[in-house]
C-alpha cells in the first residue's frame, strides 16, 4: 500500500523472485510525485545497484562534477555550509566531504525510472485504491483482508504499509496491539502503542520549490548554486538548494522552525501552496544570492514538518511498515528516501 519510493523500489526487489505476486496500491488518482529534488547517499544507491537500476537512474541524475556519473568514488564534496540570514557578512564555513557523496534527482524523474522498471515486472499497478482498514487472519493460512476508500476488496499474504505519514497501516497495526495490551491489563503499554498513531508535528514548516537554471542565471549570473549544492544557515531557519534534472533545475528547500511548538497541532493544511511572498517574509533579511533565489521562485509549497514517534516495532502479525509509515523523520540529514529504500 504506497507508491512512493519506498513502496516502488520494494516493489522493484520483489519482482526480482518469481515467488512474489506483487501489488501496489496506490490512493491517488496517478503516480506523481510532486516536482521538488530527492539525494541518494551511497548505501542506497549500492541498493538501486543491486537491483539494476542504476544505469537508468545515471541518466537523470544531477552528479557532482568531481564524480564520473554514478561511479562513486571516496571523499566527495557533499555540500557547502554557509552563513547567510544577515543582509551582509555572509561566508562559507564548512564543506562536507564524504565517502561517495550525495546523487540529486528531480523526484518526477527518479519515480518515471521506477514506474518504467516495473512495466517490464509482472508488478501490477493500482490508483484511486486508498486503504481504509485491513483485517489480520485468524489463521495462518487465511488471507490479510483489505478494504478500500471506494468499497473494493482485495486479499494478500503480506501487507507492507508504505502509505506515508498518515498511515492506515501503521493506525491499525498500532490500535490493534493496544486493543490486546488492554486486554491483558498493559495499560501503559496500551498507552503508548496509541501515541504512535498520530504524527507530530515538529514546529517546523519547510517551504519547497524549484527554480530553471536559465532563470536563475538570468538573475543571478555565477550564482553559486548553479554549480554546487548549498545550505545557507540562520538562526532557527536554513535553506537547502543543489541542481537536478540534469542541471536544468534548482531544488530549493527553506525550513523555518518554532521549537517552542513542537509536539502542538498545526491547524492549516499539512501542505498547502502558498504565494512566493510568504516565503521571502520569512526570510526577508538574509543575504542577497538568498534573495535571489527567492526572487525566480515561481510557485512554492507550504509543508508542515511531521514526525512519527519512535515505536517498538515495525512488524505485527503480517503487516510491516516503510519509509514515513514506520518512521517520517526530520529533513535536515536527506535520509527520508534513502532510509526507506535501504
Amino acid at each position: 500500500s504506497g507508491g512512493g519510493v519506498g513502496g516502488l523500489v520494494l516493489a522493484a526487489a520483489l519482482s526480482t523472485s518469481p515467488a512474489f505476486a506483487v501489488d501496489v496500491y496506490e490512493a491517488a488518482h496517478a503516480f506523481a510525485e510532486i516536482g521538488a529534488g530527492v539525494g541518494v547517499w551511497p548505501r542506497a544507491w549500492n541498493v538501486l545497484q543491486h537491483l539494476g537500476l542504476a544505469d537508468a537512474l545515471a541518466d537523470v541524475a544531477t552528479v557532482p562534477p568531481e564524480n564520473v556519473p554514478c561511479k562513486l568514488t571516496p571523499l566527495t564534496l557533499a555540500f557547502h555550509f554557509r552563513k547567510g540570514d544577515e543582509p551582509e557578512g555572509g561566508y562559507t564555513f564548512q564543506e562536507m566531504v564524504t565517502p561517495g557523496g550525495m546523487i540529486t534527482f528531480h523526484r518526477p524523474d527518479f519515480q518515471r525510472v521506477l514506474l518504467a522498471h516495473l512495466a517490464t515486472t509482472r508488478t501490477r499497478l493500482h490508483t484511486r485504491k486508498r486503504l481504509a482498514h485491513f483485517t489480520q487472519p485468524a489463521t495462518p493460512d487465511a488471507p490479510i483482508e483489505l478494504t478500500f476508500a471506494d468499497g473494493a476488496t482485495a486479499r494478500c499474504d503480506l501487507l507492507v504499509g508504505a502509505d506515508g505519514l498518515k498511515s492506515v497501516v501503521r493506525a491499525g497495526m498500532l490500535r490493534a496491539a493496544a486493543a490486546e495490551l488492554h486486554a491483558q491489563g498493559h495499560h501503559a503499554d496500551a498507552e503508548e502503542a496509541l501515541r504512535g498513531v498520530a504524527p507530530r508535528w515538529s514546529g517546523t514548516t519547510a517551504y519547497r520549490a524549484t527554480i530553471p537554471t536559465d532563470v536563475l542565471r538570468a538573475r543571478c549570473p555565477g550564482h553559486r548554486v548553479l554549480d554546487a549544492p548549498y545550505v545557507y544557515l540562520g538562526r532557527n531557519a536554513q535553506v537547502t538548494t543543489y541542481p537536478i534534472a540534469r542541471g536544468a533545475l534548482v531544488s530549493v528547500a527553506a525550513c523555518t522552525a518554532s521549537y517552542e511548538r513542537e509536539g502542538t497541532s498545526f491547524d492549516a493544511p499539512w501542505v498547502q501552496d502558498v504565494p512566493r511572498d510568504t516565503l521571502r517574509a520569512d526570510l526577508a533579511l538574509w543575504e542577497p544570492e538568498v534573495q535571489a533565489l527567492f526572487d525566480c521562485v515561481q510557485s512554492t509549497s507550504r509543508w508542515a514538518v511531521h514526525t512519527t514517534p519512535p515505536l517498538r516495532s515495525f512488524v505485527s502479525g503480517r503487516a510491516v511498515l516503510l519509509g514515513d509509515a514506520a518512521h517520517a523523520m526530520m529533513p535536515y540529514q536527506g535520509s527520508g528516501a534513502g532510509q526507506a529504500i535501504e
